[in-house]
């Protein structure tokens, strides 16, 4: 798209919207029409008019195929009987199904196990109640809600591109519902890229759903892969948890780099993200610069939304649905990741079996090298079962490379590594200033000088590298210089370090770390980048790592 194609979209949709910031219109609550049957999401009701009731923090709407499994476990917990049927319009949010405004039942999964957590109670005229279409119905009562809020994102959308003009603006598109109504409101002002990181971990209806979304709506669709599939990087790192998240980093952070690298632009992303989804994220900003992605604009137009109104915004424009949803789903992810509720895997296992059980056998390989020392196979069992390996710790198989102070310099560091210097070495050490070799019979000397601060020499294939520090910045250096040494030292590969060059000199090549010379203007941002903890994904969670510590 042209400039001044893009320019005519954003007038376009500038004037169908109110000029200033706009605060979120509607309540955080869910209210009740008992006179219509409906869910709110304002106090009024436009069918109506009338004034709904509180009925909750948030909700989804049940779909038939998930129905009939709510129908099976209540037949099999002895409270429905075999003609039995559940009322079509039902809602649910956190275990908690919602008929006509109130708790019909509540449940939870305990090891695998739905459970019954209330009391059940359904008369036989209730049976079947209502119209699969009642979603339709929903929307009709809150039409005046979502308009406002429509108006309001397409707004700050517009802002967005009117401050960064002239570029190409990028939505991260994951298969979601999220990013579906994200990429919906963004298209209404520009032509958008739809990014798809393939984390390779993704379900089957997500990788056939992204494509066919973006041929409904003739948008270009960006599948970045990776040099390295999930599974191989568990064997390196260990699985994810809740504490060592390593994988949205390096699957989605490095794909997402590789992809900005390659433009000549600061780009413009847009995203799905919202408030409600989890603690962590109720803290985002709405517009933020990504320190995964120096080259990167995030803007969040929905990060305000609720669940029950992305719901509503996605029948209302009829917009095309992954079909997890139907199954029950409430999010769209990775079938592996350690922030899925244990419904999540409820249904993982229900729907796709042979990954929950691919998934398993690898945590399952994973305990038994680490932990059946201690532990019994009872133990791996209840570990499993119980989804404790999303609750796992660091647990550090720690070598050490030693540093020590020679007796004629005192201002000089000796280090003694723990492998021989090589080509990886170098490539970490070229932000620390401009490496020189030279070849002196078989052996090939490196020297690298950052005048005023330090000296750096060493030979390749050798153990040794010594540290002659200038100007009494001893104390400054060593850290920087020590910090690319354990990097080198633990390196996997992983790439997720790609983004924090602004010059887009890093990068991974069959599986090495590399920095294109031409391209690295020694700002040492990669040097300081703390994007994860230590400024290192296999620093922060790689089980067997090696440390410096001085003799």
């Amino acid at each position: 798209m042209t400039t001044d194609q893009n320019s005519r979209r954003v007038a376009s949709a500038l004037s169908d919207s109110q000029s200033g910031a706009i605060e979120h219109p509607v309540p955080r609550a869910v209210y009740w029409c008992r006179n219509c049957d409906v869910p709110l999401i304002s106090r009024r009701c436009d069918i109506c008019g009338s004034t709904g009731r509180y009925c909750g923090v948030d909700l989804k709407p049940v779909f038939p195929e998930e129905r009939l499994l709510f129908e099976r476990f209540l037949r099999c917990s002895g409270v429905l009987p075999a003609e039995g049927r559940l009322p079509k319009e039902l809602y649910i949010h956190r275990g908690r199904v919602v008929w006509r405004g109130k708790r019909l039942f509540e449940f939870k999964v305990v090891a695998g196990e739905m459970v019954l957590k209330s009391d059940f109670s359904l008369s036989p005229e209730d049976y079947g109640w209502g119209n699969d279409d009642f979603v339709h119905r929903a929307v009709e009562a809150n039409k005046s809600a979502l308009t406002e809020l429509e108006k309001e994102a397409i707004q700050f959308i517009n802002n967005a591109l009117i401050e960064f003009p002239g570029t190409e603006p990028i939505v991260a598109f994951s298969g979601g519902k999220d990013s579906a109504v994200t990429a919906y409101l963004v298209s209404r002002v520009a032509c958008p890229v739809l990014f798809f990181s393939n984390t390779t971990i993704e379900y089957p209806d997500t990788y056939e759903y992204i494509s066919s979304f973006a041929e409904s709506f003739g948008l270009k669709l960006v599948r970045e892969e990776p040099d390295t599939d999930f599974l191989t990087m568990c064997e390196r790192l260990g699985p994810p948890s809740r504490i060592l998240r390593w994988c949205c980093s390096v699957f989605k952070g490095t794909l997402l780099s590789r992809f900005l690298n390659r433009l000549d632009y600061e780009a413009i992303n847009f995203d799905g993200i919202r408030r409600r989804e989890s603690n962590r994220r109720s803290k985002y900003d709405r517009s933020t610069r990504n320190p995964k992605a120096v080259k990167q604009i995030t803007f969040r137009p929905i990060i305000n939304w609720t669940s029950l109104e992305v719901w509503l915004y996605n029948f209302w424009h009829d917009l095309p649905l992954n079909p997890l949803y139907f199954k029950g789903f409430g999010r769209v992810g990775c079938y592996p990741c350690p922030n899925n509720t244990e419904y999540d895997d409820f249904l993982t296992n229900e729907c796709y079996p042979e990954l929950w059980t691919q998934w398993q056998e690898r945590l399952a390989e994973f305990f038994d090298q680490k932990y059946a020392h201690n532990y019994d196979e009872a133990h791996r069992d209840q570990w499993l079962r119980e989804g404790l390996w999303k609750k796992r710790m660091p647990h550090r198989d720690t070598e050490y490379s030693t540093v020590s102070r020679p007796c004629l310099e005192q201002s000089g560091l000796s280090y003694k590594m723990s492998k021989p210097i090589d080509d990886q070495l170098i490539q970490f050490l070229r932000p620390l200033g401009e490496v020189r070799l030279l070849q002196l019979g078989n052996e090939i000397d490196l020297s690298l000088t950052r005048t005023g601060w330090y000296q750096i020499t060493g030979t390749l294939n050798d153990n040794h590298l010594t540290v002659i520090f200038l100007n009494g910045r001893g104390h400054q250096s060593k850290l920087l210089i020590e910090r690319q040494l354990r990097k080198w030292l633990n390196c996997i590969g992983c790439g997720a370090c790609v983004g924090t060059c602004p010059a887009g000199a890093i990068s991974i090549q069959a599986g090495s770390f590399q920095i294109a010379d031409n391209l690295c203007t020694r700002c040492q941002k990669c040097v300081r980048s703390n994007f994860t903890r230590q400024g290192c994904v296999a620093l922060s969670y790689k089980s067997n790592s090696v440390r410096i510590r001085e003799e």
